[in-house]
């Protein structure tokens, strides 16, 4: 997640910022998932 972070930053084509946002977006979710099922499975 910090790799799309840094590349976002860097990144000057709004479309392009755009992607990488939505991807870093469902990254966020499927690790809120994860750690949540984590804390359920102890």
């Amino acid at each position: 997640m910090a790799n799309l972070r840094s590349q976002m930053k860097k990144e000057s084509q709004f479309n392009r910022k755009v992607e990488l946002n939505t991807k870093l977006k469902k990254l966020k979710g499927e690790n809120a998932k994860i750690t949540e099922q984590g804390r359920l499975d102890v």
